[in-house]
């Protein structure tokens, strides 16, 4: 065997320490024309996407009622009407039942008494669907493509909205709810990690925090003071996502996964068509090419086993996973137990909901600040101490009979709630970046389930506000706290390069079944 020269092996030591990110950087820039229209064609459908999972919270929210006999006043002979709130007795031949908000599924469709219960079902039914589908199209994503799957999930949901618009009964909005459900589970696993592996570093922070979902909530509360009919609502966010379904289409694959599965021709097809796109130089993809020759073969016929329980053979994901998924349902039960909860607070439930908004986008730019000051680590553990402290603030109103106790609930709410955002933003970047390509979106797909699982139990906590009207906010608030501890166990992942495989002394258990004969 001939020797290797110096020169050749200092130029493969080169090769091999560069990262698909440096090298995919130096192609195509951390930032461009064509990275803009990626965020503008699968960011902006993120609006969509906030009024398709909260909807609901307007069809579904609970009105008052009251069963209205009409009776003959014998002294005038007039007529008069006598209300009872909420009497489930058997309607007379003179009764009749009225409602406070008639644009709700419980006036609808007489959802009251023995029945009351379908409105918590059909948000619950949503929130499994989610579950479904972040868990289902989250693997499918590590298997055949972040972008295909990404598109299919948003056309899934776009579709069965639309559907859902036109429900005859009860039944067929839980199913078209289940529907959008698995899409949008789908779409919020896929849809970040598919558009930060396309952004450079510097860049990934101020993009990941531009506040796409905040802007449909906001906009979404101004749209149901024009359109209270949740029918109607709908309607319009199909129409408002159908071109988008065409946009999300003409993006290609990721470049990382292409390249991950062995198919570097298409990487270097895609990189190069880029590169045009933003008016650079043609690249030379030498050492792209280099790189993935090197590792193709193994992570090709590997392809296929990264799954689930993969998570838990290397050292270090099997304690990350159970970890972020603590945060993940934190997350998800705090925010849509206060975001389903919106009808009880104290004023106008569109205002409500576009202040919620509102506070969602200030708390996403106020995080991509103290990113810059502090990185990620601290700043999620200090918006998660502001979120429990905001929450325990409600606990210690009701506690000490406060005279405003329930403006102190709503105004405390709204803060906690911001808080909480800016936590789950930088949490779905930390996600993205704390986990390798190979099992990022396996990985992502596991946090999310268990996200969407607090997602299911959030619908539930509506009765613990008949136990105590701050039982659900001191829970978040003990929620928050442990996630804040829990942060303190990471690492800081703000200014490093998305991680692309395992590292040798955090392979554990999968090295030494490869190694087994």
């Amino acid at each position: 065997m001939a020797p290797v020269k110096p020169e050749e092996a200092e130029v493969e030591s080169n090769q091999s320490n560069k990262s698909y990110q440096h090298i995919i950087s130096e192609a195509i820039g951390d930032m461009g024309r064509w990275q803009a229209f990626l965020i503008f064609a699968h960011f902006t459908p993120k609006i969509v996407m906030a009024w398709c999972m909260i909807i609901i919270s307007f069809g579904g929210a609970k009105t008052d009622w009251w069963k209205r006999t009409m009776e003959i006043d014998p002294i005038t002979n007039e007529t008069l009407y006598v209300n009872r709130l909420k009497d489930c007795s058997p309607l007379g031949i003179n009764d009749s039942i009225v409602y406070d908000n008639t644009y709700t599924i419980t006036a609808e469709w007489d959802l009251i008494c023995g029945l009351d219960y379908i409105p918590t079902w059909i948000k619950t039914s949503q929130m499994v669907g989610v579950m479904v589908g972040a868990g289902v199209l989250g693997q499918l994503g590590d298997w055949i493509g972040r972008q295909k799957c990404s598109w299919f999930a948003f056309t899934l949901s776009v579709v069965f909205i639309l559907i859902q618009a036109f429900s005859a009964n009860w039944i067929m909005m839980m199913v078209c709810a289940f529907v959008v459900g698995i899409g949008l589970g789908g779409f919020l696993v896929l849809n970040s990690i598919y558009v930060l592996e396309y952004i450079g570093t510097s860049w990934r922070s101020a993009i990941g925090f531009i506040p796409f979902w905040a802007s449909g909530v906001v906009i979404l509360g101004g749209l149901y003071s024009l359109l209270p009919n949740w029918r109607h609502l709908c309607i319009a966010s199909a129409i408002t996502g159908a071109p988008f379904i065409i946009f999300m289409w003409l993006t290609p694959e990721s470049i990382r996964w292409l390249l991950q599965h062995g198919k570097t021709e298409q990487a270097v097809e895609v990189v190069e068509k880029i590169a045009k796109h933003n008016k650079r130089a043609k690249p030379d993809l030498t050492d792209l090419k280099a790189v993935a020759d090197q590792e193709s073969s193994k992570l090709k016929e590997n392809a296929l086993k990264y799954n689930y329980m993969t998570l838990f053979k290397f050292k270090a994901t099997r304690w990350r996973c159970p970890l972020f998924g603590f945060f993940w349902f934190t997350c998800a039960y705090s925010y849509y137990a206060l975001t389903f909860g919106v009808s009880l607070l104290s004023g106008n439930p569109a205002a409500n909901m576009s202040l919620m908004g509102v506070g969602e986008g200030c708390s996403l730019i106020m995080c991509w600040a103290l990113t810059k000051k502090f990185g990620r680590k601290y700043t999620t553990v200090i918006l998660f101490t502001c979120t429990a402290l905001s929450s325990f603030v409600i606990t210690i109103g009701y506690a000490t009979k406060a005279e405003d106790s329930e403006t102190i609930k709503t105004v405390c709410a709204l803060v906690s709630r911001l808080f909480l955002s800016g936590a789950w933003g930088s949490l779905i970047i930390y996600t993205v970046e704390i986990f390798p390509t190979m099992l990022r979106s396996s990985a992502y797909g596991f946090v999310s389930i268990c996200g969407r699982i607090g997602g299911i139990v959030a619908p539930q906590s509506a009765p613990l506000y008949d136990v105590a009207k701050h039982l659900p906010y001191t829970i978040n608030g003990v929620l928050g706290g442990l996630c804040a501890l829990g942060v303190l166990l990471l690492h800081d992942t703000a200014t490093q390069d998305l991680q692309d495989k395992m590292d040798d002394d955090e392979e554990g258990d999968l090295k030494k079944e490869d190694t087994t004969v």
